[in-house]
């Protein structure tokens, strides 16, 4: 077991977690010492970070919408769904076997249940043609029980899955401490569904962006030429176009720069943390 591991283990990780976590990090991220790693995983460098960094990436939380895309590309598209898919088989068994079963009152309940019926609502399906139907072999009393069992089952495992996603996030201390997954990397745009995360949130990159050249730039690549040049003629209008080309290109010729320094999201984030811990302990 490597050091890094091993630290990783003492901090709450599991041995196959923290081995995947460490050669993972060994291959890709070179030349970061063991210290700064643990470092990383430190609550109080992970909290002066969001201070000092307030628009550096960090992993969306529950409640955010762009957790879906994160959670899918970094540990799989149907994670989620099976976290939920769990919950409610140990919260809601009847629920979950009233979902696929042949008996036609139980899978109208369990389906009008998920389309957000209430109670009431159950019990007024019995007093519908349909209803009567389904109801089968069942008597009323029966299947107003067997309703009632059903709605409370579905809304404890309901309540359940947060939790149940909540834990297994937690459970995974590169997530818990802010860091951004291994598996990112900087892109043009946002885009968490394939990994990529937006290189303007990288705090050199964000100091850049406030010159104002570029907010010239973008003034000037949304300009008509004949806003601009009045009555200047071809080669007037030539010399605008090709002013404005390079305005609409400045960004572009920026990432371009940042990204052949190499730059990683994880990496990054470590440093910062490194450097936070340098400037506090001086």
């Amino acid at each position: 077991m490597s050091e890094i591991t091993r630290r990783l283990v003492a901090a709450g990780a599991s041995p196959a977690r923290a081995r995947a976590f460490a050669e993972q990090f060994a291959k890709s991220k070179p030349g970061v010492k063991t210290q700064d790693l643990e470092d990383a995983f430190d609550a109080q460098l992970a909290e002066l970070s969001k201070t000092y960094f307030p628009n550096v990436f960090r992993p969306p939380t529950l409640d955010d919408p762009r957790i879906n895309d994160y959670v899918a590309f970094v540990y799989g598209p149907n994670k989620f769904a099976e976290i939920e898919t769990r919950t409610f088989a140990k919260n809601a068994p009847t629920f979950t076997r009233a979902k696929t079963s042949q008996v036609p009152i139980e899978k109208q309940f369990a389906e009008a249940i998920e389309a957000g019926q209430s109670l009431g609502g159950l019990e007024a399906i019995l007093q519908t043609p349909a209803g009567q139907t389904a109801l089968g072999d069942f008597l009323a009393e029966d299947a107003k029980r067997l309703a009632k069992t059903l709605f409370d089952e579905y809304n404890s495992a309901k309540g359940k899955v947060d939790q149940a996603k909540a834990d297994f996030l937690a459970s995974d201390k590169t997530y818990a401490a802010g860091l951004p997954s291994p598996k990112l990397k900087y892109g043009k745009e946002e885009n968490l569904a394939q990994g990529i995360i937006s290189f303007k949130t990288h705090p050199a990159i964000e100091k850049e962006l406030k010159d104002p050249k570029y907010a010239r730039a973008k003034s000037i690549a949304s300009t008509a030429p004949a806003g601009y040049i009045g009555a200047g003629g071809g080669d007037a209008i030539a010399s605008f176009d090709k002013m404005r080309t390079d305005a609409r290109n400045i960004e572009d010729n920026l990432f371009k720069e940042f990204s052949s320094s190499k730059a990683n999201p994880l990496r990054d984030e470590i440093s910062r943390r490194e450097f936070l811990k340098k400037k506090t302990t001086r």
